[in-house]
């Protein structure tokens, strides 16, 4: 998939006054396709207060833009609301620019496993050369090959990391394998930690040059994670935890923790979170798990691609819930709906409603 322009995002714009003459003389002040220049002066969670041509209004959206800042605009629409693109955006249109990376099909942890199986090791880091090892393990008949490739104890204990059920501590030792925290280990002195992670592989690999298909794939993939990178901070000005599942046993999927504040009882208590993940797995298709703390346990809903597979997962829960033993399960859903990651995050990004219709099964 290619975009034919950057995702830029829109604002629904009202004054902050009544106007004389109504809706309709505002929309006469702007004209579709025009350019402006605004100055955000106030900002309170997705609602902006903008100075436009010496004139205040509301604006509603999705943006990363903080008080003070200058930005431009372009008039997208005039009826039945005023709505106008964000173009001074700029974290949010390098976002939009780099989406196409996500259409792979496959998580960057799946693509450095294939890479990394095919890779010369020659005059590449023994941390690259484990990290790889490790990764080219999750393939089919990887354990063989990565074995061939292992140059210490670090690839040994790495290659048997995923042997079992990933456990919380086992996965925040994936999570932390992508390099999406490069960065902060370094400036905390972890080079040893810093060095064994996949975009360090990849920043290793691509200078050396080998073959071009080889160069332009790491390329690519650096170029995602750090797209992740760039997607972490502009949910964090949200206050909402994203992590991407970069992970070689999942094709897409990412995971989103938003505190909800309307069942926070007092400023005491500890503010109740949402988790979603937004999975697409091999066979089970889309797949999106909310989860959800109250007072009286968990609440956890299933949405599935279709009836087919809500019922498959309906049909095992059982199963599931063995999954869930170590949690106090309030009630468990199985509904429909489960869109593929990738779309589901460019809605969120750009503020369309998804559209989705729950269904009980």
């Amino acid at each position: 998939m290619k975009l034919a322009s950057p995702l830029l995002p829109v604002l629904q714009i009202k004054q902050s006054q009544p106007c004389q003459g109504g809706a309709d003389k505002q929309q006469k002040i702007f004209s579709r396709g025009q350019i402006l220049d605004g100055r955000v002066i106030g900002k309170e969670n997705n609602q902006l207060t903008l100075d436009i041509n010496g004139r205040q209004f509301i604006a509603d959206g999705k943006t990363s833009l903080q008080t003070g800042e200058r930005v431009g605009l372009q008039v997208t629409g005039t009826t039945p609301q005023v709505t106008m693109r964000v173009l001074g955006d700029s974290l949010m249109h390098n976002i939009s620019s780099s989406l196409h990376l996500l259409a792979t099909g496959s998580s960057p942890g799946y693509a450095l496993a294939s890479l990394a199986s095919r890779v010369p090791t020659e005059g590449l880091s023994k941390a690259t050369i484990q990290t790889l090892a490790f990764f080219s393990s999750f393939l089919p008949g990887g354990e063989e090959s990565s074995g061939k490739q292992q140059t210490g104890s670090f690839g040994k204990s790495d290659a048997a990391q995923h042997k079992a059920v990933p456990d919380a501590a086992a996965l925040k030792y994936l999570f932390n394998r992508s390099g999406l925290n490069l960065e902060q280990l370094l400036a905390a002195g972890k080079k040893e930690d810093a060095a064994h992670t996949m975009k360090s592989a990849l920043l290793d690999i691509i200078p050396l040059g080998h073959d071009p298909k080889t160069v332009q794939q790491a390329q690519q993939l650096l170029s995602t994670v750090e797209l992740f990178q760039m997607l972490q901070i502009r949910f964090a000005i949200e206050s909402i935890f994203f992590q991407p599942l970069t992970l070689p046993f999942i094709n897409e999927g990412f995971l989103l923790v938003e505190p909800d504040h309307r069942k926070s009882g007092s400023e005491t208590d500890e503010k109740i979170k949402k988790y979603c993940l937004h999975l697409n797995l091999d066979g089970l298709g889309n797949l999106r798990i909310e989860l959800e703390q109250q007072e009286n346990g968990f609440h956890i809903r299933f949405f599935g691609e279709d009836q087919p597979r809500t019922k498959f997962l309906a049909d095992n829960r059982t199963e599931l819930h063995e999954k869930f033993k170590d949690i106090e399960l309030a009630s468990v859903q199985f509904l429909t709906g489960a869109e593929n990651p990738t779309r589901t995050l460019m809605k969120i990004l750009t503020g369309e409603s998804s559209g989705i219709i729950n269904t009980r099964v």
